[in-house]
């Protein structure tokens, strides 16, 4: 979200002013283009460095961009899982996105998915790189029973879970339960608010989520891998420092 205002560089800075303690890094930029600069094996290191510099870890790569019909953009998250490692991360996010107009056209569409899902897996294994897939609506892995079907069919033990915990909350019936049922799979997440009506990322404090609860239920089954503040509903600099001292006040409160 910092893509049309800033490099890489300048990005990584605003994201460490702001006071993260890592940040993750997409090959997509704002407007969902792939970038193929940041596979480039001369700014790989660059970027390393200047995260060792500046005190940021990169909490994962990732690129969400749809591959089930695009041999171009399948390759390409094929490329850039393979930088996973080389950025000193352990973790690639990707997605299960598909239109509308796929499921009407390929009553298949299941069985594409799967054989993607399990080569992109096959490659993870081989390169030692954990995949955390993150259900989002409308995909074809929309809900975390959704994920859960794919996950026990795939039988990778590359494949995760990308929690993010509002597509969570609107598409599960208890959110709470969402992630008992996650216990050991969870590899990375993303956090806001949301109301449970509308996919509509918000402030934390501005939606419905029981954000205490849900602290204190990741760190209970487990987890204490990184979370990414997801807004996209407004200037990022501008409201994720706010957001990241109110989620920092709500898990004290919850972890004690």
């Amino acid at each position: 979200m910092l893509s049309d205002r800033y490099s890489v560089f300048e990005a990584l800075d605003v994201i460490k002013k702001l006071g993260f303690d890592g940040a993750e890094l997409c090959f997509e930029d704002m407007n969902f283009r792939i970038r193929p600069d940041l596979w480039d094996p001369r700014i790989i290191p660059l970027i390393r460095e200047h995260c060792e510099k500046i005190g940021l870890a990169i909490s994962a790569v990732g690129n969400h961009l749809p591959y089930f019909f695009d041999d171009t953009m399948f390759a390409s998250v094929k490329k850039c899982i393979k930088t996973t490692r080389q950025y000193g991360a352990d973790t690639f996010i990707f997605a299960a996105m598909n239109s509308a107009a796929d499921k009407e056209a390929h009553a298949d569409l299941r069985d594409i998915a799967l054989s993607r899902i399990g080569e992109l897996c096959k490659l993870a294994e081989s390169e030692g790189v954990r995949l955390a897939l993150e259900p989002e609506p409308p995909s074809i892995i929309t809900s975390t029973a959704d994920f859960l079907g794919f996950y026990n069919d795939i039988g990778s033990p590359a494949l995760g879970v990308n929690m993010d915990v509002g597509h969570s909350f609107l598409t599960d019936d208890d959110i709470l339960e969402s992630v008992e049922l996650l216990k050991g799979k969870i590899f990375h997440g993303h956090i806001e608010d949301m109301k449970k009506e509308k996919h509509m990322h918000l402030m934390p404090g501005e939606g419905e989520m029981p954000l205490r609860a849900l602290m204190k239920k990741l760190r209970d089954v487990g987890f204490d891998g990184y979370m990414s503040f997801d807004m996209y509903n407004a200037r990022y600099e501008d409201v994720a420092g706010k957001a990241l001292a109110a989620l920092r006040k709500i898990q004290g409160e919850a972890l004690g």
